[in-house]
């Protein structure tokens, strides 16, 4: 999808054993042009719940908008 309409996906790199988010790795992805932040609120597979709304106010300071993969 990303190739069809030009936008440039990134990944966020994690803590390969623990599954944590790396916060270092998402703030030296974000800049001005960043438009969308994805983020999970909790893994279906290990259990883990990123700080989302760290996710969210970093997302915030480049003008951002977060999307939340989750359930209430």
């Amino acid at each position: 999808m990303a190739a069809r309409t030009g936008v440039t996906a990134r990944w966020v790199d994690f803590d390969p054993f623990t599954g944590e988010l790396d916060t270092a790795s998402l703030r030296e992805q974000l800049n001005e042009r960043t438009k969308v932040v994805a983020i999970t609120a909790a893994s279906n597979l290990i259990g883990t719940r990123p700080d989302v709304s760290e996710v969210g106010r970093l997302a915030r300071e480049v003008g951002a908008l977060t999307f939340v993969d989750g359930y209430t």
